[in-house]
């Protein structure tokens, strides 16, 4: 039980939101633990044989994260190589000097990056500790500066006869997009407001982490509220409520101001409104009017599907009941994921083994570390990191495979770095896609009795995350509609909200819960990347239903995609569904409606 109220804590405060949920509404306490074991066989996971594979290697340079120690790079050398290079442009210089003049800058700036995200992972393991904070805060700001420097170095180049050629040749058509466009989306006039936004960032890392609230003349932190149920649902959600109440009205205010400056942003840079330039900003092959389209289908197929086997699923199947049961240690899972990914393909093995070997994950959990998962990408040396805490439990397999996909991703595909980026919403298909496609060994991860179960509720959490997604979109896609909107006007907004995508009856939303959501403040609009790729995923899963083989290669395909791709084109190429099609959405409600009316 106090994992499943631990979990619906979790569906708002944690920053890996679709990795965490497990339900918990108002459902009676007494039907929670109901389970439908008589229908399967009753085997335990740890008696099905695993064949851990053997021959994995890799052909990359180890190097432990330990290895790695923060300095602060000399951002002022940086600038004066970019000063200098400019003159031997303007001076005749010969094309391959320049180029490697320009390498040499851009290895500089990796670095540079590579150290602000060291940075951010030390300040991540203690969010009370201010020196990486305030380090992270100031390389970010200085990347900022440097980034209009070397966009306007960049195409300097471009337009230098004999230069623009190598350099198109040494770098490709992408890269010479990339800085036009970068070009167009930045302006001395906005680092005011770049610098702010950092500053926010920080500040709402250490105010999430560290916040507690009193009640009844008693402090709460998150495990003290989880820790404090005794019975009584309803005093429990009182306490909830009060919880997300005191939070609101103590973070509330960094938000307005967070829209405002965001607003500004756009207004500087002649932009209608903020959610436009970021849409932009996050490569998406669509519109902000495109989403609205999937909002309204998400409302009129999904929400009703979700909301009505929501029972079915979670409890009369007993899946929230097999998910508060598992406990398994991380090198026990280990063992069956690794043979699960090279059945997948032994190529993605290669990656896990180095993760292992060089310690690149952060499995402790304590009272100071951020409350998130991620993976970070370190460009200078080539390396992935991935940031989340262990416990034992099914949540935890399920975060470890998500972030595993991003990881994967990033060592098969190791050209990451300056002016060089990738589509979000096609990240999220490398973690999202994974957890689906590794459902079909759930029997082998939990075993049978409980595996068609789990398997129900991962698809509950695959239309969770679509329609949590289209709802945090619309929230501040409205939002940055009307930036001078108060905090009680946001409050209603996201409390109405919450009722049409069908989650303020099922979770007692009362409309502040938004404030403990991340990405609301340090990635805005990135949540539709969520939803928009999920729907990449459920389609990997529905077509594996069929041809697994098929399913497993559109994925594989998708993990070594072009630097160029985009999401639709990309789904296209793969032989899906457009995902930014409501005919789409219909199509998949009806999978999913038909797979859960014959199990459950």
């Amino acid at each position: 039980m106090k994992k499943i109220l631990k979990s619906f804590i979790a569906i708002i405060l944690s920053a890996a939101l679709l990795m965490q949920l497990s339900g918990c509404g108002l459902i009676p306490l007494a039907i929670l633990l109901i389970g439908n074991s008589s229908e399967q066989t009753i085997e335990d996971p740890t008696t099905i044989p695993i064949d851990i594979p053997t021959d994995i290697s890799y052909d990359r340079e180890d190097i432990p994260f330990s290895s790695l120690s923060y300095s602060r790079p000399d951002t002022d050398a940086i600038r004066s190589s970019i000063e200098s290079l400019k003159k031997e442009i303007s001076s005749g210089a010969d094309a391959q000097k320049v180029l490697a003049d320009y390498a040499d800058i851009l290895a500089a700036y990796n670095h540079l990056d590579t150290m602000a995200s060291l940075a951010y992972i030390l300040y991540s393991k203690d969010v009370t500790e201010e020196y990486y904070d305030n380090e992270y805060t100031y390389l970010v700001a200085e990347a900022d500066d440097l980034d209009l420097l070397l966009t306007d170095l960049t195409i300097q180049m471009y337009e230098t006869e004999g230069i623009g050629d190598a350099l198109l040749d040494a770098y490709g058509p992408t890269f010479e997009v990339n800085a036009y466009k970068s070009k167009e989306r930045n302006s001395e006039e906005i680092l005011d407001n770049l610098n702010r936004f950092t500053e926010i960032s920080s500040e709402y890392d250490t105010m999430l982490s560290t916040f507690r609230m009193v009640y009844n003349g008693k402090e709460y932190s998150e495990d003290d509220l989880v820790n404090s149920y005794d019975g009584n649902y309803d005093e429990y959600m009182r306490k909830v409520n009060a919880f997300y109440s005191q939070m609101n009205e103590k973070i509330g205010p960094l938000f307005l101001e967070l829209v405002q400056n965001n607003k500004q942003i756009a207004q500087k840079l002649g932009y209608a409104t903020f959610t436009e330039y970021q849409y932009e900003g996050y490569e998406r092959d669509y519109s902000p009017e495109d989403a609205k389209k999937i909002h309204q289908a998400v409302k009129d197929y999904l929400v009703p599907l979700y909301t009505d086997i929501y029972d079915d699923v979670y409890y009369y199947s007993g899946a929230a009941d097999y998910e508060d049961s598992i406990s398994i240690t991380y090198s026990d899972f280990l063992d069956k994921f690794t043979a699960a990914i090279y059945d997948l393909s032994p190529e993605m093995t290669e990656p896990l083994a180095y993760l292992q070997k060089n310690d690149l994950i952060d499995l402790e959990k304590n009272n100071n570390k951020m409350m998130t998962s991620y993976t970070i990408y370190l460009a200078d040396p080539h390396l992935q990191f991935i940031f989340m805490q262990w416990e034992n439990s099914f949540d935890n397999c399920a975060t470890l495979t998500h972030e595993f996909g991003h990881f994967a991703h990033y060592f098969l595909n190791p050209n990451y770095g300056w002016n060089v980026s990738d589509p979000l919403d096609i990240d999220e298909v490398d973690s999202q896609g994974l957890e689906l496609l590794m459902m079909k060994n759930y029997d082998t991860f939990y075993g049978s009795r409980k595996a068609d179960a789990l398997r129900g509720s991962q698809l509950m959490e695959a239309i969770y995350v679509i329609i949590s997604g289209c709802m945090e979109d619309e929230f501040q896609q409205t939002v940055y509609e009307s930036p001078d909107m108060t905090l009680e006007e946001i409050n209603q907004l996201y409390g109405r909200l919450a009722e049409e995508y069908g989650l303020a009856d099922l979770f007692s939303y009362v409309g502040e819960e938004w404030i403990a959501i991340p990405h609301t403040f340090q990635s805005p609009l990135y949540y539709f990347s969520y939803a928009a790729s999920m729907i990449v995923a459920v389609e990997l899963w529905i077509l594996g239903q069929d041809n697994v083989n098929a399913a497993e290669d559109a994925y594989l395909t998708i993990q070594s995609r072009p630097e160029e791709a985009r999401l639709r084109s990309l789904a296209q190429d793969c032989h899906l569904s457009d995902p930014i099609d409501p005919e789409t959405i219909y199509e998949i409600t009806s999978a999913l409606q038909s797979w859960m009316n014959g199990h459950f």
